[in-house]
């Protein structure tokens, strides 16, 4: 029984391992300290992230609004994205732009507002490239960058996802918080890492794991609904290629 256990754990990938021990982490740290209310600490698990409150409320909406949006425009990615125009979403569809937003850290698709002197820098180099009309500015909008070629639509569920819980204000979409959610993907990065974060920073960073979940538990209803599920996981796939 404990070999198999054990069998069980070498077999985990390092981010598992990772997550795993940092949700472990997160809950030795969260109850009983300063600033937590035990009654609205909820246990963290890979699975599920779960929510609280007024935001399992937003999280069906999304869920439903997502839904119809995908269903209203299925095999029209250029339909979906002048819809998101239209909402008022800035859309950038050019290759000098990606390797803009690759150059400073930055993944293809659904990007929060990002403030100060790097905002300046990448308003700046998108201009150059001709994707930014007007001066550099200190704070980008909420964009979707994409190249030249249609995103895979498995790519862009999650990606719709992601851009309505932002508008719908759900926490985990700070430009810190997106930096310290890129961070435990470098292999590099451990638990020492996240115990050197304060309070604010881990849980802002359960929030923004809690939004990835969300998102791929979508994708997974969508191919279930009205893709055919190997379909979309590859265009999931392929997405993740285009940001290494």
């Amino acid at each position: 029984m404990v070999e198999n256990k054990k069998k069980a754990e070498s077999s985990k990938s390092p981010f598992k391992k990772f997550l795993n021990g940092f949700l472990d982490f997160c809950r030795k740290f969260g109850p009983g300290k300063a600033g937590f209310d035990p009654r609205k600490v909820r246990q963290l698990s890979f699975d599920s992230l779960k929510l609280i409150g007024n935001k399992q409320k937003k999280l069906d909406e999304i869920n439903k609004d997502a839904g119809d949006l995908i269903k209203g425009y299925l095999n029209d990615v250029n339909g979906l994205l002048e819809f998101v125009e239209r909402r008022g979403t800035k859309v950038i569809r050019n290759n000098n732009a990606l390797k803009v937003i690759r150059l400073f850290g930055e993944i293809e698709g659904f990007i929060p507002p990002i403030i100060g002197f790097r905002a300046k820098l990448i308003t700046f180099a998108l201009r150059i490239t001709g994707a930014w009309e007007g001066p550099a500015t200190n704070k980008t909008p909420p964009m979707f960058v994409f190249g030249a070629e249609d995103p895979p639509m498995g790519y862009m569920v999650h990606q719709i996802h992601h851009w309505l819980s932002f508008y719908n204000e759900l926490p985990g979409y700070t430009e810190e918080t997106i930096n310290n959610f890129k961070k435990i993907f470098d292999p590099s990065f451990g638990i020492e890492d996240v115990k050197r974060m304060t309070k604010e920073e881990i849980i802002s960073l359960r929030e923004a794991i809690a939004r990835d979940q969300e998102a791929l538990d979508f994708v997974q209803k969508m191919a279930i609904e009205i893709f055919k599920p190997q379909d979309v996981m590859q265009g999931i796939k392929d997405g993740d290629k285009k940001d290494i």
